[in-house]
């Protein structure tokens, strides 16, 4: 399954979804990445439910959120890949 911004947020906008409460959806964000992180999900799959849970909730977050933590990653595996 692919995750993608564009279409998540066409249906958000679509459904006209008004922010909730903020302590909630902090809450909530906090509970699903302490369960991820135990699952062993890697953090690109974290800050893409994190995403589209903001989303959902209207708050709404920069799409360089998930483009950042991508490039993060990136820079991380070339910086191991020189270690070795």
């Amino acid at each position: 399954m692919t995750f993608d911004i564009t279409d998540s947020k066409k249906q958000i906008l679509e459904n006209g979804k008004r922010p909730l409460s903020h302590g909630g959806v902090a809450n909530l964000l906090k509970t699903l990445t302490k369960t991820m992180e135990k699952q062993g999900s890697s953090i690109e799959s974290i800050a893409k439910v994190q995403y589209t849970i903001c989303m959902q909730a209207g708050i709404y977050i920069p799409d360089e959120f998930i483009e950042d933590v991508a490039v993060a990653l990136y820079a991380q595996n070339e910086v191991l890949k020189n270690e070795q």
